[in-house]
């Protein structure tokens, strides 16, 4: 009888590490899935950042460009598109909190939106 608790005892002990082990397993899969997904998140978020960055500056360097040859003073055109770089300079640092909070809830909403999806896949 004792033979039988003891093989008993073996056995789900035996059943319970591997059950813990496979909880494991799983876990770690589901934060490299997380970071995965949060890696390609920001990696694309920074490809448009760029694109956008690059898609104002050479509009605000034409817009530098007809208001030089408006004002017949290329310089002049250039410093008024100067000011106004540090107008959207001031109003972003009085915005800070503002922005933040939009930029970290769309962060969120994008990644249970990307979880919503997988889910309804599986």
């Amino acid at each position: 009888m004792e033979k039988n608790f003891n093989t008993l005892f073996a056995d789900i002990k035996k059943d319970l590490t591997a059950y813990i082990t496979l909880k494991l397993e799983v876990l770690k899969l589901d934060v490299y899935e997380k970071s995965s997904v949060f890696s390609s998140l920001l990696l694309y978020g920074l490809i448009l950042l760029l694109v956008v960055f690059f898609a104002f500056l050479f509009l605000f360097l034409a817009l530098g460009l007809y208001l030089g040859q408006l004002l017949d003073s290329f310089g002049t055109g250039m410093v008024l598109v100067a000011v106004l770089y540090v107008i959207a300079f001031v109003v972003l640092l009085w915005q800070r909190k503002k922005i933040q909070n939009w930029l970290i809830n769309l962060f969120v909403q994008q990644i249970i939106q990307t979880e919503d999806n997988e889910h309804k896949s599986e």
